[in-house]
């Protein structure tokens, strides 16, 4: 797994909906995340955490042939509980 350096987090985006959670189209809201990486500058963001980022603030690495987004942590809008 990559570590992040800075203020990046590394996370994939979240495929399945669960029964209760709200499900957001994509062209017209925020995307959803689940963080796989943080770096050590992050005290807010946890691995773990599902997170909402601003629409196209990412850039995209494959990971083992998987489709990863590097997030800076100013483009989390939070944490989905």
């Amino acid at each position: 797994m990559l570590k992040p350096i800075n203020d990046y987090i590394v996370a994939k985006k979240v495929e399945e909906t669960k029964k209760g959670m709200l499900i957001l189209r994509e062209e017209k809201f925020n995307v959803i995340y689940d963080v796989c990486a943080v770096s050590n500058n992050i005290e807010d963001v946890k691995v773990g955490d599902r997170i909402m980022i601003e629409k196209y603030q990412f850039q995209q690495i494959d990971i083992e042939d998987e489709p990863h987004f590097l997030i800076n942590i100013k483009h989390v809008l939070g944490i989905i509980e």
